[in-house]
């Protein structure tokens, strides 16, 4: 998704692209949205990147991991500088953010269910200025529309947003009742982060890895078990090059910003516990059994490992396997 600059100016941010080979495709309802947030922000600004003089300037967003990529270039396609930001300390807000909107959606579509028109089942529309109040009267452009007043409503959009806020009687419209959405980043925790929990980030990863970031920690760090890592390569998953890591060291180097913390020890669980105390983040207890405990020859040993395997991937079929968030 790109914009082409419409001025020749310097000092200015002229164009955005988005990388939507790693931002992922979007329903009519999003990518509306995203055009008009492009269009406002490209329509009056001022933009120089510090150490550097000149442009207009072109943004390409793109994400490499859990970080998004700001590839900053002239609109001729010379680069200019790249910044990484890291996503892990917004993801409560997008998560939010994304409920709010199939929320939003939800009433829109459920206020034009049995009507002959709806404003958001065709393609998508251009984006556009001066939306109009619900009894029609003009809006104000420019960039001071905001600054004196709440945002223009769109006339079709009015009824839908009342209803979310209650001004509009229940018995007119029924209750909105959304599905909950998937969290947006969830943290696997055993004791050493050596078996259970790095198994189970792999299962996860494999599944859903491309549209919900998933971590791993221990109360301790161990050694990675060579047990776990044979029986994950027996279903494909290589988890070889997993190091153990401690919440402590997690919480150093990236920030224990999930919104969901799946446990699978009692100290574990102990250790998450004490963290919703500071941080906005809900945690269940999977009670799973330690298959390093289990003796006997290497195959009985073996089919141990495999069985907890198999009861995380049951585990986590049936408790993600629900309703999609916003962005997926």
């Amino acid at each position: 998704m790109a914009r082409t600059p419409r001025r020749n100016e310097a000092g200015r941010l002229a164009a955005v692209t988005l990388d939507e080979a790693s931002l992922g495709s979007a329903n009519d309802d999003v990518e509306h949205e995203r055009r008009v947030a492009i269009y406002d922000l490209i329509q009056d600004n001022k933009f120089r990147p510090i150490g550097h003089d000149g442009g207009p300037y072109a943004l390409y967003l793109a994400t490499r991991g859990n970080r998004l990529d700001f590839d900053i270039r002239l609109t001729d396609g010379s680069p200019v500088i790249a910044h990484m930001l890291s996503l892990m300390p917004f993801r409560r807000i997008v998560k939010d953010y994304f409920t709010v909107c199939d929320s939003y959606y939800s009433a829109i579509r459920s206020r034009d269910a049995g009507s002959h028109r709806s404003a958001r089942h065709g393609p998508p529309r251009a984006a556009r200025r001066g939306l109009a109040h619900r009894d029609g009267a003009a809006q104000a452009q420019g960039r001071d529309r905001f600054r004196h007043g709440a945002a223009a409503v769109h006339v079709d959009h009015g009824a839908a947003l009342e209803r979310l806020t209650g001004a509009m009687p229940e018995a007119a419209t029924g209750p909105l009742s959304p599905p909950a959405p998937r969290p947006l980043a969830v943290l696997f925790a055993c004791g050493l982060n050596s078996l259970r929990s790095p198994m189970a980030a792999g299962l996860f990863a494999q599944m859903f890895g491309g549209t919900i970031y998933v971590g791993s920690a221990g109360v301790r760090k161990g050694e990675l078990d060579p047990f776990a890592v044979a029986v994950m390569a027996d279903v494909g998953i290589d988890i070889a090059r997993h190091k153990p890591i401690t919440f402590e060291e997690l919480d150093e180097w990236e920030g224990l910003n999930f919104d969901l913390i799946v446990t699978l020890a009692p100290e574990a669980h102990h250790r998450a516990l004490e963290l919703t105390r500071t941080s906005a983040v809900d945690v269940e207890y999977w009670p799973t059994a330690d298959p390093s405990a289990v003796e006997g020859t290497r195959a009985q040993r073996l089919d141990a490992y495999r069985e907890v395997r198999d009861q995380l991937l049951a585990h986590i079929r049936q408790r993600f396997a629900g309703p999609r968030t916003g962005n997926e």
